[in-house]
């Protein structure tokens, strides 16, 4: 633990309370994700630095290597790469637009006396977003606090209340932010305030937070990220697939995700050798 109680940038430590995210896509379809805490750098004991607070397992469950690598060919290509494990939220590197990092987001960011929102519709990449923030803070040893809310969370458990009056000048980030209570969300600001504390949430619509980023994805975007998920693959996704499906979902990369893990499912299995009759 840092001086006044302020974190430090090693021993990273998951409050698990949520179910795997490695999960395929068709299960993240399906799976209700609760409320949990990613403490970064809290010095506490427990999970290693070098998983660096990223895996959640159901609490009661032991990690095994069979849950973890994905399935992959002979030649290392995995599956499917847009499998959830590598869609998620810091998976692959976030793509800015030109004139835009995350160090001149950090930047803005203190200009806004260290509060701010990032805010957009459903799958534009808010959480990439934050989650990208929040790794390059821990790179540049900027102590950071990480939250994520699902499924309508409209509080913050004593544990957590706990964990944050015993901080001071960290960087909490709140993904999904708006979720929580009106109520809730002044207590947080309050709180910050007063053990100056940065906070970063993000939500679907302007909130309390003056506004740090709205991500606005578009066609080649969503190309480049296909292409840098096809490194694992097969190119079995076209420009063209890209086109269709980011015009069908409207800009909803999430969707769009989706709706490319089943049609590489489907090229891929029609590629696959019948298998022998015995």
């Amino acid at each position: 633990m840092g001086a006044g109680g302020g974190l430090t940038s090693v021993d990273l430590i998951s409050f698990i309370l949520s179910n795997d995210p490695s999960a395929d896509t068709a299960q993240l379809r399906r799976t209700d994700h609760p409320y949990s805490v990613v403490c970064a750098g809290t010095g506490i004991s427990g999970k290693g630095s070098g998983n660096r607070g990223r895996d959640h397992f159901p609490v009661g469950t032991r990690r095994t290597s069979e849950s973890k690598n994905p399935v992959t060919n002979i030649s290392g290509k995995v599956e499917n790469p847009f499998s959830a494990r590598f869609v998620r939220p810091g998976a692959i590197p976030y793509i800015f637009p030109p004139g835009c990092s995350a160090e001149s987001l950090f930047e803005t960011f203190e200009r806004l006396q260290r509060m701010g929102a990032v805010v957009g519709p459903h799958g534009v990449g808010k959480s990439a977003l934050i989650t990208a923030l929040a790794d390059w803070m821990e790179q540049h040893e900027i102590p950071c606090l990480r939250l994520e809310l699902h499924d309508g969370q409209r509080t913050l458990s004593q544990e957590t209340w706990a964990l944050l009056e015993d901080r001071s000048e960290i960087v909490i980030t709140v993904d999904g932010y708006e979720q929580l209570s009106t109520w809730t969300r002044y207590q947080l600001r309050r709180l910050s305030r007063k053990r100056r504390l940065g906070l970063i949430g993000t939500a679907h619509s302007d909130v309390e937070l003056p506004l740090l980023y709205a991500p606005e994805p578009n066609e080649d975007l969503a190309w480049k990220i296909v292409q840098l998920l096809l490194e694992r693959g097969e190119p079995l996704i076209s420009r063209e697939d890209v086109h269709e499906s980011f015009a069908r979902h409207q800009g909803n990369l999430r969707e769009m995700l989706f709706d490319l893990y089943d049609l590489y499912e489907l090229r891929r299995s029609q590629l696959s050798p019948p298998s022998s009759e015995p």
